[in-house]
Parts: structure tokens; C-alpha cells; sequence
């Protein structure tokens, strides 16, 4: 039995130099999420010896992607990309046809981007603690990419932890979101930092803070919200590349190893910072921690701002 065993792993280990690996991306093609899977995937491919097919399968939340993953075979050939939202989407549904954590095996932390508090140029406060104040005073609207979104989420963190209240306006997406804030339809969102920086530096929209738990390579004027006043706030956003959990040990740390050894390119890490992402410490162990860390933390905001997905 255990030459059996072991002959079925060695097949396997082999066919992932032998067999075109896929990699999924519950997310839309374009965004910031399969732009770092395919520069991710091109090295990769060199590490593992065989050819990368990088496939987007958007959808509920990113769920619809995330269970392809989930059910395929464990053999490391399907493995799944996917950001902090992964986290956030398992916290705020009732049911999920997959664990978020128990069903996946973390292969490495790709890299970290940021999330950004904007408002438009004539909104008044300047200031996280301007916002603050004027919002216990004033109606407040904000907008989003849809209810359930890792920026509607961003903002309820903001809310609860701020002790204010701010009246949410989902969108269909952020582009739809970030063209009425710009217009000034909306006078608050957040989004991402690196389609809005443009916009920032022209003086078309305000950053009042980041979101992340640090400031940003790309913009380090721009604060965090816990610098800011909101100490407590952290919400990082992180890109990161899975397998199903039951890919066994030796298959898993074959990966692991293609995966870190790539990251270390200086190549790909120009690459990712032309993105606006930033390379990141890719150990497993870390990324497992902070993913517990983040479904406890949306857990807690979805029950006490009793959250739902419509």
C-alpha cells in the first residue's frame, strides 16, 4: 500500500511538469486580481516547468470561481487566485458551498495593494476627523461596488469603529461608483488606490486615508485611517494563490516552493509594483493567520451592523 502511495504522489508531482496547470480568478478579467495572476502565472510557469492557463470565472461575490476550485481534483492542478475578499465574502454569507479556510491550502501571499477613503473635491471635511464631525451633523452618502463588496465592507469597519453613520448607495461595480463620485453624484466612497490615483493627483477626488495598516510605496502623503484618529481600523488587502486543501503534503510544498521562489524575482516584484501592488512576505503560515484574523473581524461587523447580501 505505502509503495502504492507513493508512486501516485511521485505521478503526481510529475504532472505538474507535464500537464497545464490552471489558475482561477473568481474575479473580472481586467482587474488588478488576474493582471497579478498573469504575471504571476508566466513565472510561475518557468518554476514549475510546464505551461499556466490563468481563468477568469467572475460571479457571485466571487464564490461561482472559488468552488470550481474547491471540488477539483486534488491533484495541484487547478489552483485558485483570489484577494482578501475570499475572507470577507465567507463572514457576511450565511452559507457557502466551500470553508473559505478549511477547504484551501494557502501556496503563497502574492502581494498587498490598498484601498483608499476618497470623497469628491467639494465635499467639506479635508480630514478623517473632519468626516467624522461633519457626519454627526450631516446626511452622509456613500457609495460602493455593491452590497457585500470588500468596499462596502471597508466602510461599515469605518463606521462602527467611528461611532457615526453614513447612509450606503450600492453600484453595480466600482467603475459605475467611482465615475458618479467623481462627477460628484456621491460625495464619499472607497476604492482602490491604484485606478483612483490618477484622479487624486489631477485634484478630481480627495484621499482623506488609506484603509490598509500601513501607507502606501505609491502614495506615502496619503495617511491610514488608524493614523488618522480610528485606531483600531486595519483592513489590509491582499492577493494570495490557493490549492484545495486535500492536495497532498509533498505536491503542496512543490508548489510552495515554485511559488516562493518566483516571488523573489526582481523581475516580477518592477512588474508588480508598475501595478501598484507591492511584493509581500508569501509565507503560508503568516497569510493562514491573518486570514482567521480577517474572518473574525468581518464576522463581528456583520453581526453587529446585521450586514446581508441581497
Amino acid at each position: 500500500m505505502k509503495v502504492l502511495v507513493l508512486a501516485a504522489l511521485l505521478f503526481a508531482s510529475a504532472a505538474l511538469a507535464q500537464k497545464p496547470v490552471r489558475i482561477i480568478v473568481p474575479l473580472a478579467a481586467g482587474g488588478t486580481g488576474d493582471t497579478l495572476a498573469r504575471l504571476l502565472a508566466e513565472e510561475l510557469a518557468k518554476n514549475l516547468g510546464g505551461p499556466i492557463i490563468v481563468e477568469n470565472r467572475p460571479g457571485s461575490g466571487g464564490t461561482i470561481g472559488t468552488e470550481v476550485v474547491a471540488r477539483s481534483a486534488p491533484d495541484g492542478l487547478t489552483l485558485l487566485h483570489t484577494s482578501a475578499s475570499h475572507v470577507a465574502h465567507a463572514a457576511l454569507r450565511p452559507t457557502m458551498p466551500y470553508d473559505a479556510i478549511k477547504d484551501f491550502a494557502v501556496i503563497a501571499r502574492v502581494a498587498d495593494t490598498h484601498q483608499v477613503l476618497l470623497a469628491h473635491p467639494s465635499f467639506p471635511p479635508n480630514t478623517v476627523q473632519e468626516l467624522i464631525s461633519y457626519s454627526k451633523k450631516n446626511r452622509v452618502f456613500y457609495g460602493s461596488a455593491g452590497n457585500g463588496s470588500i468596499t462596502h465592507l471597508n466602510m461599515e469597519l469605518f463606521k462602527s469603529l467611528a461611532g457615526i453613520e453614513l447612509e450606503h448607495v450600492p453600484y453595480k461595480g466600482s467603475t459605475q461608483a467611482r465615475t458618479d463620485l467623481i462627477a460628484g453624484q456621491i460625495p464619499l466612497a472607497v476604492d482602490g488606490l491604484l485606478p483612483t490615483l490618477p484622479h487624486i493627483r489631477a485634484g478630481k477626488l480627495k484621499a482623506l486615508a488609506l484603509a490598509s495598516s500601513r501607507r502606501s510605496v505609491a502614495a506615502p502623503e496619503i495617511p491610514t485611517l488608524a493614523e488618522s484618529g480610528v485606531p483600531a481600523y486595519q483592513a489590509d488587502t491582499w492577493y494570495a494563490l490557493f490549492s484545495p486543501s486535500a492536495v497532498p503534503q509533498k505536491i503542496l510544498e512543490q508548489l510552495r516552493k515554485a511559488a516562493q521562489s518566483t516571488l523573489q524575482s526582481p523581475a516580477l516584484k518592477e512588474k508588480f509594483l508598475q501595478q501598484g501592488a507591492e511584493p509581500c512576505d508569501p509565507d503560508p503560515a503568516k497569510l493562514d493567520v491573518v486570514m482567521r484574523e480577517d474572518y473574525a473581524r468581518w464576522a463581528k461587523l456583520t453581526r453587529d451592523a446585521k450586514l446581508k447580501v441581497d
